[in-house]
């Protein structure tokens, strides 16, 4: 099940070898999955995609640098 939602607050996550990238503010998708969440976003003409455990999700909604939308 896909979810809208809006990032309100960037945050890093584990990404590729290099540099910690960052979620950044505004809409994106959560897709939630047996212990981690997809998040997905437009950069550019393209898509970019995060995966995080669940438990750093709910943190993340509970603090609201995310909010689910209806």
């Amino acid at each position: 099940m896909i979810i809208k939602a809006t990032v309100q607050e960037p945050f890093p996550y584990a990404g590729p070898d290099g540099p910690q990238p960052t979620v950044p503010k505004g809409p994106c998708s959560v897709e939630p999955h047996a212990g981690t969440v997809t998040l997905t976003w437009s950069e550019g003409a393209g898509e970019e995609t995060a995966v995080i455990s669940s438990d750093q999700f709910d943190q993340l909604v509970q603090r609201g640098a995310i909010i689910l939308l209806p």
